[in-house]
């Protein structure tokens, strides 16, 4: 027992020192870059993130990410990953960093891929070196290398982790390894749903394999069976937000499915670009297309004569059993991948894709078809590590045996050779844009909308939502693995700001929770930033969008149907016509008292002939003795309006007047006046009845 414990830790430091190498430089990037793109992969470290900050946090937020607002259970709308949290969370937790806890369970998915096989074959061979070395070629198969962002697909190598229990299991049937049993199949459903589906079904016709040709004993079917349902039932309340979601996805993927996602025998021979090998050499066979990893189906050419090696013979029930499944498994995928279907002249004889796999769709997460060659993957590797015991045994001594297991090994790693890894690099948190960190000082729980909206909401979203976990607000957009039918709709609208259409439903959303929208004219959107500069005038007077601050090329605007935002509605208005010199006209005043109990003024000026530059208007209150209790000194216009101020323009100017210890009402006389910068000088005030004779205008009001 001590000398299989010192194996199992040789083999586990050797296969990390391989993923190290064949995912060079990701090793010397760990906190600030990520394998492939920053799409899918950012999304991950979102969830991951996200989990980890609920969990420490607010356990019971954790199935509501804040995405796609006012929804909830919004966790459904993709993989939830929580198999990868006692790996992420750690790292993630000691270093204050999601990308570190992310990177973690990256390279955990491909050393559960090579330890899963190891474990299983070695179990079913005793062949310790071929069990290695097919470990390696299941691990980095070139197949795998085209779902590098998606780390929900990468964990299926945990499957063979879970077969390795029921092997143990009925051979020595025992409660200590039921518990194994039961603990792989829980583990498999938390790492993604993509492992449950396939591995419940691996392990499904594992065991009625076994039990078919009396490996398992037809006593411990039925005990084995007890314990999935039990493993099942303890799983539903994860599965929960899915199942909620299940009507959402299966209207967004059914009808792609029922028009047939097509993959081509010619997919098969299509390897990931990124391959260093087999990337220039099968690129006449690739689709190009948004989704093209999805069909890059190449296998991997000496897996799969190891696996057509390994298919032939039998050596026990065992071995008889583990290759009927394997077999099983590779026809499944090939079938539902494929598509069986039987054209007799201009009929089609419809096959499983419309008898089998659209009712399914309805609760399933796998939206692209060529994931189901995933149960031909795991079957290829089963019947591989078959296949090599098979050679290393024809060998007549053991330096031809090493010769071979080592030629065989750097042939796989060749085939599956990808460094140097793209590695896209991303910010750390605390180095975000100052923007995010004014969100996060902001008190309160409410929602942001951060524009321009990206149409479709491609993955450009997963920076936004990566911001999220510093500034910790709810997003009204987001991206996921399942759009909402109306976060779409609400993206057309949002698609043409600031239209009237598109501020109504802004509006609109933030008497639900929207306080703040957040412009960015530094991305490249020439016709958005185009419109927004020829309608950030226009915005200077909106009613339901008010001007925070502007954070570089960030403009921040608060939406004041946001319950509890100050309208600064007036309770006294009146209209009036008083020119201050040729630079301005007031066309209407009124007062009102904020919620902190501060008097408010509100100034509608019309822009005169003369420029406002170096001019700058006042507003203050006096007492009843004449003591000034506040006061307001600023131009009518401030960045980033100052080009609206043009002859005729009007524009709306509300002046806040801290009272400090005094009320409003001891406030008798407020007086607002003109005065050129930097002499203090006055201008002349007219109004109907000529030169007014006092330096401010003072204004009539039922406070006043």
């Amino acid at each position: 027992m001590r000398k299989e414990k010192l194996w199992n830790w040789i083999i586990s430091i050797s296969y990390l020192s391989i993923i190290s190498i064949m995912t060079f430089p990701l090793m010397l990037h760990l906190e600030t870059g990520l394998p492939g793109d920053l799409g899918d992969p950012l999304l991950n470290v979102w969830i991951l993130g996200w989990e980890t900050k609920a969990l420490t946090q607010k356990p019971w937020e954790v199935f509501h990410p804040p995405i796609f607002f006012p929804h909830r259970y919004t966790i459904g709308f993709s993989e939830n990953l929580f198999g990868f949290l006692p790996v992420a969370m750690p790292f993630a937790l000691a270093w204050g960093n999601p990308v570190l806890g992310y990177n973690a369970a990256f390279v955990f998915a491909f050393w559960i891929s090579c330890m899963g096989v190891y474990k299983l074959l070695y179990k079913l061979t005793r062949h310790r070196a071929a069990a290695f070395v097919v470990g390696i070629l299941f691990a980095f198969a070139p197949y795998r290398w085209a779902q590098l962002g998606h780390l929900h697909i990468l964990s299926y190598g945990w499957i063979a982790f879970a077969l390795a229990t029921v092997v143990g299991y009925a051979e020595n049937p025992s409660r200590r390894r039921l518990f194994d049993v039961a603990l792989s199949s829980f583990l498999a459903i938390m790492l993604s749903l993509h492992t449950a589906l396939f591995g419940l079904l691996s392990l499904g016709a594992y065991v009625l394999t076994l039990w078919r040709v009396r490996v398992l004993k037809p006593a411990e079917l039925p005990r084995l069976l007890a314990t999935e349902a039990l493993v099942l039932a303890i799983s539903l309340p994860f599965l929960y937000p899915h199942l909620l979601a299940s009507p959402t996805i299966a209207a967004d993927r059914l009808p792609q499915l029922a028009a047939g996602a097509e993959v081509k025998l010619t997919d098969f021979l299509a390897a990931a670009p990124h391959l260093k090998l087999l990337g220039p050499l099968t690129e006449p066979f690739r689709t190009l297309s948004k989704s093209n990893c999805e069909v890059q189906l190449y296998p991997g050419l000496i897996v799969a004569i190891l696996a057509l090696i390994g298919a032939f013979g039998s050596e026990g029930n065992l071995i008889k059993a583990t290759k009927l499944t394997a077999l099983a498994l590779i026809a499944v995928g090939l079938a539902v991948t494929l598509g069986v279907g039987l054209y007799v002249k201009f009929l089609r004889v419809v096959g499983p894709h419309s008898l089998l796999l659209l009712p399914l769709y309805i609760v399933s997460p796998v939206r692209a078809l060529g994931r189901w060659m995933i149960l031909t993957w795991v079957g290829m590797g089963i019947l591989a590590g078959f296949g090599l015991r098979k050679i290393v045994d024809k060998a007549t001594n053991q330096t031809a045996k090493s010769v071979l297991i080592l030629g065989i090994a750097l042939l796989g790693i060749l085939e599956g050779w990808v460094a140097p890894l793209p590695i896209s690099t991303i910010t750390p948190l605390k180095e975000l844009p100052e923007v995010y960190h004014w969100l996060a000082r902001q008190p309160g729980d409410f929602a942001i909308l951060e524009l321009p909206v990206f149409y479709p909401l491609y993955a450009d979203e997963t920076r936004r939502m990566y911001a999220g976990l510093l500034h910790g607000k709810k997003l009204i957009t987001g991206y996921s693995g399942v759009i909402p039918r109306d976060v779409k709709d609400l993206v057309e609208v949002l698609r043409d700001f600031p239209s009237p259409q598109a501020i109504s439903e802004i509006a609109r959303r933030g008497s639900q929770g929207l306080r703040y929208v957040l412009v960015d004219i530094s991305l490249p959107f020439p016709e958005f930033n185009r419109r927004f500069s020829e309608g950030l005038c226009g915005l200077q007077n909106d009613p339901c969008l008010r001007f925070v601050a502007r954070f570089g090329q960030v403009y921040v605007f608060e939406v004041t149907t946001f319950p509890g935002t100050e309208r600064f509605e007036p309770d006294f208005y009146r209209e009036t016509e008083v020119k201050f010199g040729d630079v301005a006209v007031l066309r209407g005043y009124g007062t009102g008292v904020t919620g902190e109990g501060d008097l408010f003024v509100v100034l509608d000026w019309e822009a005169g002939h003369k420029p406002f530059q170096g001019y700058s208007a006042t507003v203050q209150a006096f007492d009843a003795e004449g003591r000034m209790l506040a006061q307001v000194d600023r131009p009518p216009l401030v960045e980033p309006f100052t080009q609206c101020w043009r002859p005729g323009a009007r524009v709306r100017d509300i002046r806040v007047l801290k009272l400090s210890s005094a009320k409003p009402g001891d406030v008798a006389r407020v007086g607002v006046a003109i005065y050129k910068w930097p002499s203090l000088e006055h201008l002349p005030i007219f109004t109907d009845k000529g030169l007014y004779p006092y330096r401010f205008f003072w204004l009539k009001g039922r406070r006043l």
